[in-house]
């Protein structure tokens, strides 16, 4: 398995590897290794939205998108490997209503499901799939980021890596058959960046707590090592509905007079 692992490996790192990765999938050996993404060229797509055909071709056109932009992020393999399984669940979801329109509903949350077996049969390391899953299980959010509300973006923002998932997306966005202009324009690269670094504290795409240990001391909220980690994570969750820390102080010491 670990030598076919770092063949998968090395194909995805080339300058388009899909060249390479088409090669591999012609191959029995890889079609048995990893059935999941044999299956991607069966699975058909809305041609509106995705003239380009199956599944499996649109993730070639996305891996090689993708390609352009592995340097930007921190782990280059795991995120190539995040755009190779981002429609993995495309198949088990797939579905044709009464007018002919072809779905994939819920196909991130599937995917995502599947990366725990994926990575284990190739025998990945574990971090790769911590990295991997949230990227699957997010890539459709990004596409209508403007109309999930701040609190959402930053439980997002909690176990993901928000640059990759970001290239992921303009990856997923361009790997299409449609013009790339009006693709472009479609994808508001530039806003979603600006919104995610407006929601950031310290670092792109990284949430910090305002209310720490050393917070609750100062303030002489610190009781046992038991309670304070209650009153460690109500602060966190006041602190994704949006409340300053001020207020959130307000709250603990509130619940501490009610202890008492």
């Amino acid at each position: 398995m670990k030598s076919l692992t770092k063949t998968l490996s090395d194909a995805l790192l080339i300058e388009k590897p899909s060249l390479e990765i088409e090669k591999l999938f012609k191959t029995k050996e890889f079609q048995d290794f990893l059935p999941e993404l044999e299956q991607l060229k069966q699975c058909q797509q809305d041609p509106d939205h995705h003239p380009e055909g199956s599944v499996w071709n649109h993730t070639m056109l996305v891996i090689d998108e993708a390609s352009e932009l592995k340097s930007i992020t921190d782990k280059p393999l795991q995120f190539m490997y995040a755009a190779l399984f981002h429609d993995i669940g495309k198949p088990q979801s797939e579905s044709i209503d009464s007018d002919g329109k072809i779905h994939s509903y819920d196909h991130d949350s599937i995917g995502a499901d599947m990366i725990k077996a994926l990575t284990s049969r190739m025998e990945l390391p574990k971090d790769y799939q911590s990295f991997i899953e949230p990227l699957v299980r997010y890539h459709m959010r990004m596409h209508w980021l403007e109309r999930l509300s701040d609190k959402k973006v930053i439980k997002m923002m909690l176990t993901c890596d928000m640059l990759s998932l970001l290239c992921l997306n303009k990856a997923d966005t361009l790997g299409r058959k449609l013009d790339k202009t009006k693709l472009l324009i479609k994808l508001k690269f530039e806003e979603k960046y600006k919104r995610i670094d407006r929601l950031s504290q310290g670092q792109f795409g990284k949430i910090i707590p305002i209310v720490s240990h050393e917070t609750l001391i100062s303030e002489s909220l610190s009781s046992t090592k038991d309670q304070d980690e209650i009153e460690l994570k109500i602060a966190f969750d006041l602190q994704l509905q949006g409340k300053s820390k001020e207020q959130i102080i307000k709250t603990l010491t509130k619940r501490k007079k009610q202890r008492l």
